[in-house]
């Protein structure tokens, strides 16, 4: 909700027009009808009219500064990704975006973050993903990229719980004491 909230306060901010949040039980919707915005997403935001799918880019003014470019991945990826755990942690996104999927690679690979891609079938259509798997990565996401609300707290409180202490000789030495008592 916070996500959605967010998005509400800046099309007020930017564009005076208040949305309408939508309760969809298992997500929530920002809804508003407005010219100036459609403009803006189609002209500026290089959304395109009509089918979307295979068309979707990143848009070339959020390619033009990285704090931009950080915070267009943030977004997307704190609403349309997932944090997931078991033993290990995968932060990943899904869609039936091929390009967006393998710009999204490019970007995090210029940030030093190792992902990989993949693609499988549901219903006939081919999901293209994307996932960062492993503590390091994960960790370094919301540092490098950014990552927020719901998505954000997932990972962190998974990452706390799991953390590792000190490797040095002298932990593992004091953990090894520790243990004896």
């Amino acid at each position: 909700m916070g996500v959605v909230q967010s998005y509400r306060s800046l099309t007020l901010a930017l564009f005076n027009v208040k949305a309408t949040i939508r309760d969809r039980t298992t997500w929530y919707e920002a809804y508003y009808c407005s010219r100036i915005v459609y403009e803006f997403m189609t002209h500026v935001g290089e959304h395109p009219n009509g089918k979307k799918t295979g068309r979707l880019r990143i848009p070339e003014f959020a390619k033009q500064h990285s704090d931009t470019l950080r915070g267009f991945i943030a977004g997307l990826f704190s609403v349309e990704g997932s944090v997931t755990f078991a033993s290990n942690v995968k932060l990943q996104i899904q869609m039936l975006e091929p390009i967006l999927i393998q710009e999204f690679y490019l970007v995090l690979q210029q940030f030093g973050l190792r992902s990989k891609i993949y693609h499988y079938q549901k219903d006939g259509k081919t999901m293209y993903g994307l996932r960062l798997y492993g503590s390091a990565d994960c960790q370094a996401f919301p540092l490098k990229i950014g990552l927020i609300g719901k998505k954000r707290k997932q990972l962190t409180s998974f990452l706390n719980r799991n953390r590792r202490g000190p490797s040095s000789p002298e932990a593992a030495r004091w953990r090894t004491c520790v243990r004896r008592l």
